[in-house]
């Protein structure tokens, strides 16, 4: 009798040890198991932060050919020029060009980055050629309303081109 007490005890001792074990075994596999989701999560975020890198170099490189063709190409001169012909020569969609005048346009918009340049535009033309009326000027300078030149010079300069012109005049 005490032979199965004995046989007994080394059972339940051997169940004692195999569910230690296995207790072990899975607290080592929950480290493993964390420690392998830890390194997945940072190789996601390297991945992402390799992609951003790549897509912010590509934007910036975009931005820069934006900025060449309308200052030394002089595109903004174009009274027809559009949002859909900027995207087509810079080849993207008008969500990603907005992002890319975002990042790199100090916050502004496409129409308003164009506004800006042929309103330095005029500006210059002021200048250079104070004979010139102010219609030939606001044509020259790529706008084809003069009310919406007028508006336009007075927002970013702070006065009207009549104003700029007679400023002008006074300094000379």
């Amino acid at each position: 009798m005490w032979n199965y007490v004995l046989i007994i005890l080394l059972f339940i001792a051997l169940l004692g040890i195999i569910a230690w074990h296995i207790h072990i075994v899975r607290h080592k596999n929950l480290k493993l198991l964390k420690r392998l989701r830890k390194e997945k999560e940072l190789g996601k975020q390297v991945q992402l932060l390799t992609q951003d890198s790549s897509v912010q170099d590509r934007d910036w490189h975009l931005f820069q050919q934006l900025e060449k063709s309308m200052v030394e190409d002089k595109l903004y001169l174009h009274a027809d020029l559009n949002r859909d012909q900027v995207t087509q020569l810079l080849g993207v969609d008008k969500n990603r060009l907005a992002t890319i005048m975002q990042k790199f346009g100090n916050g502004s918009t496409l129409p308003s980055y164009i506004n800006h340049l042929r309103i330095h535009h005029a500006c210059q033309m002021l200048k250079d050629h104070p004979n010139y009326t102010i219609q030939a000027i606001a044509t020259d300078s790529g706008f084809t309303s003069l009310r919406n030149f007028q508006r336009l010079f007075k927002d970013y300069t702070g006065m009207t081109p009549v104003e700029f012109k007679e400023t002008l005049e006074l300094e000379n």
